[in-house]
């Protein structure tokens, strides 16, 4: 998914909570058939939430499933940049 407001460049830089959390949020937006944003699946030992996202594919479909776990750690954005 590409985020439709952001430049070519959202990859290649750094982004902070709230951006990362925005884009997930409008990935969401864009195709709530198959992406729900979940706000907060819990909080961060700095109380703020841990937001999360659902992807799923057309009603019926017997595909394999997959989790991916990004972002184990504040410090470790590269996590996050991966999981995309």
């Amino acid at each position: 998914m590409v985020c439709a407001s952001a430049p070519s460049q959202w990859f290649e830089d750094y982004h902070t909570y709230e951006e990362l959390r925005d884009w997930y949020a409008e990935q969401a937006s864009l195709r709530p058939d198959l992406v729900t944003f979940l706000p907060s699946v819990g909080k961060s030992v700095e109380e703020r939430d841990i937001f999360g996202i659902r992807l799923t594919s057309a009603r019926g479909s017997n595909k394999p499933r997959i989790f991916f776990q990004g972002q184990m750690c504040a410090a470790l954005e590269a996590g996050a940049r991966r999981a995309r």
